[in-house]
């Protein structure tokens, strides 16, 4: 976790697949959750885009960012320790997270890597 304030400096949408190439689709609304399925092009609207959100950075090779369901305010969210963390979906609100400056609020924080920050 790093210590010190983040800024928020651009928002990106784009739509995530895993190696077999499953969408991810929003079910449940008590409790969200992800859950990643192959569609079929009918159904291709009910797959999520997500807003990926850059961070300013003194970091040359690990960029911050947050993980947020286009169109909702849902975040992605890691708690518990090292040894066992849980990631989950969060509601928070974007204004809280253009700015990210306790401790507390670290937990939206992922770290993406590699050169090409534009995708």
């Amino acid at each position: 976790v790093t210590n010190g304030s983040l800024k928020q400096t651009e928002v990106k949408t784009r739509t995530i697949r895993d190696t077999d190439h499953k969408s991810l689709v929003l079910k449940g609304e008590n409790s969200a959750r992800l859950v990643a399925v192959h569609l079929q092009s009918p159904d291709s609207h009910h797959e999520v885009k997500i807003n990926l959100s850059l961070y300013k950075s003194q970091s040359l090779s690990h960029q911050p960012v947050t993980l947020g369901i286009a169109g909702t305010n849902y975040y992605l969210s890691v708690t518990g320790d090292y040894s066992n963390p849980v990631l989950q979906l969060e509601v928070e609100s974007p204004e809280n997270l253009k700015s990210i400056n306790s401790e507390e609020m670290y937990r939206f924080i992922f770290y993406k890597s590699g050169e090409d920050f534009s995708s």
